[in-house]
């Protein structure tokens, strides 16, 4: 490939020399040098962590760098077709930033440079080659790419009747802690660190138990606000929060049948989203961590459908793509469903 036969020229772009990945795939580390003199690496490191992310082949290394590493991490990702290559070095002192310097393929034969200087976990000069290059300078994703493990503590709470106080028995709940891009996608939700449900008892109360250590991925970065919990009874308008209290006030929903099923729409788009529904990348079974829930959703569904409402959730989509499903390792979302009655 004409691409890669000019990185094996080494074609110095300011202060990375890049080598590109040979045939089969397999990548092979740059040799960073210039104004980041101190994270020089010859040669494919043996210990280097080696992962596929979203059709992204990823190879990053230090394997083991802390939260307070003081030294160089270099990432490197291409396709399988060579087309798409992205590499960068990251040098930090004591868990902070310091520098960085990130190459990008913008078209065949052609690379953008970006580098970024910090000061205090703050940005204080951006350089970038071409001059229109889109390479983000971005403290905190930059801090992603440190192999770090989280735990998160029990939670316990209880719901209410907004009008009546009295306790809220079977409200069911799904706590997620979401992992979202850290350098390269900034944002955007990559990864559930975990997924819970729990359903509320007679008195109203819920529990979650403590969990972690989790290591998160080395490309995200976890959400600040984690968790976030989605409160669903049937009869009751559904609620998405960020955690900050224990307590919780559901209100009855006053409406016709039509406009329940449209409130509910934006309860499926998040559980599509937490689940890995139709997602290519991620936990494509996530979904089967919150059977509960998309039980009670088939039953309103069914009630739905009796009243001449077609809209359904997130569970029609599940059962009009239960073959597919299968094919990607999870369960039959019947047998899931059925199970959810017991």
């Amino acid at each position: 490939m004409k691409t890669r036969s000019l990185l094996r020229r080494s074609v110095v772009l300011g202060a990375i020399a890049l080598i590109a990945p040979p045939s089969g795939c397999a990548m092979s580390p740059a040799a960073p040098a210039g104004t980041l003199a101190n994270c020089e690496l010859k040669g494919p490191p043996e210990r280097a962590t080696r992962f596929n992310w979203g059709g992204m082949e990823v190879v990053a290394f230090p394997p083991d760098a802390g939260t307070d590493y003081t030294g160089c991490v270099w990432v490197w990702m291409t396709d399988p077709s060579g087309l798409r290559y992205w590499e960068a070095v990251y040098e930090f002192e004591r868990g902070e930033i310091v520098r960085s310097r990130s190459t990008a393929q913008r078209s065949k034969g052609t690379f953008e440079v970006t580098e970024c200087l910090y000061a205090s976990g703050k940005l204080l000069r951006r350089k970038a080659e071409p001059a229109d290059s889109v390479g983000i300078c971005d403290a905190k994703g930059a801090r992603a790419i440190l192999p770090r493990a989280y735990s998160a503590k029990a939670i316990a709470g209880r719901v209410v009747d907004a009008e009546t106080g009295k306790s809220l028995e079977g409200v069911v709940i799904v706590a997620n802690w979401q992992v979202e891009g850290g350098f390269l996608e900034v944002g955007v939700p990559i990864a559930q660190m975990n997924i819970l449900e729990a359903v509320t008892d007679r008195n109203g109360r819920y529990f979650f138990p403590a969990w972690g250590p989790k290591e998160i991925p080395i490309v995200g970065v976890l959400d600040q606000s984690a968790p976030t919990l989605q409160l669903f009874k049937p009869g009751y308008r559904a609620v998405a929060t960020r955690y900050a209290n224990s307590a919780f006030k559901l209100e009855r929903f006053k409406g016709s049948r039509s406009e329940y099923a449209e409130q509910l729409t934006s309860l499926s788009s998040h559980l599509e989203r937490v689940g890995g529904v139709g997602r290519e990348a991620g936990d494509y079974c996530g979904w089967q961590s919150f059977p509960r829930m998309l039980r009670a959703l088939d039953k309103l569904e069914a009630e739905f459908r009796a009243a001449g409402v077609r809209r359904g959730t997130v569970v029609s989509f599940l059962k009009a793509n239960d073959a597919r499903i299968r094919e990607r390792g999870c369960r039959s979302v019947f047998d899931v469903l059925e199970e959810a009655d017991r």
